[in-house]
């Protein structure tokens, strides 16, 4: 179902998944709602009307929502219940640039973090992609670490590309691509890696067992 730049207001939202999640003869159920101005508000929504398991939601796609941090926050803790949930994109969901010391950052990407760990979970395709001036930054290697230490991440196909996270991040990757056995497609573009941080992500994928492809980081090899 894909209701993407519609601009629905939420009882309609409301009414959306209030059917969705109530109906179990669906099967193999993708919700594609890209570039709808939800915010806070929208995922607010989703805390309401998610009780429960639904197992035949399987894909939700929301990308450039508006989501902001407390948003982010918000839907991640209401989409808990999901946990059929193979493929979640929530890229381009930032609202504003992340300052020093960013504390409201720092605790969106360990939700982000969390998420891709708590028990029971299926997530398998995660796409938390950034764009320029709205960027995680460093910190993304919060999601790197937890790779490395949660019990419970099946990832096996991870975007996050576009966050600035520089060449700690790189680094935070490559120790993690070391270590983890279920990863097989990396996207890790636009994130400021130089010369120094690709050394790092090659020693890193050099002693990966699993990965099988890597979209080729163009925008930092040209930079």
């Amino acid at each position: 179902m894909d209701i993407s730049s519609t601009d629905f207001p939420l009882s309609t939202l409301e009414s959306i998944l209030t059917a969705i999640v109530g109906n179990s003869h669906l099967k193999n159920f993708h919700l594609i709602m890209n570039s709808n101005k939800l915010e806070k508000e929208g995922a607010e929504v989703f805390g309401r009307v998610i009780k429960g398991p639904a197992d035949h939601i399987k894909k939700i796609s929301m990308k450039g929502c508006e989501l902001g941090d407390e948003g982010l926050r918000v839907l991640l803790k209401a989409l808990q219940p999901l946990n059929k949930l193979s493929e979640l994109d929530l890229s381009f969901n930032l609202k504003h640039p992340k300052g020093p010391g960013d504390k409201d950052r720092e605790s969106t990407v360990t939700a982000i973090a969390e998420f891709m760990d708590f028990k029971g979970n299926n997530l398998e395709v995660f796409k938390i992609a950034g764009q320029k001036g709205y960027e995680i930054g460093e910190q993304l290697d919060i999601v790197f670490k937890k790779m490395v230490v949660g019990e419970n991440v099946r990832i096996t196909s991870l975007d996050v590309s576009g966050n600035a996270s520089g060449d700690s991040g790189a680094l935070a990757l490559a120790k993690a691509l070391e270590r983890t056995t279920t990863l097989q497609h990396l996207a890790f573009d636009k994130n400021g890696t130089t010369l120094r941080g690709f050394l790092w992500l090659k020693n890193g994928i050099s002693n990966n067992k699993s990965l099988k492809s890597m979209d080729v980081p163009l925008f930092d090899l040209g930079a």
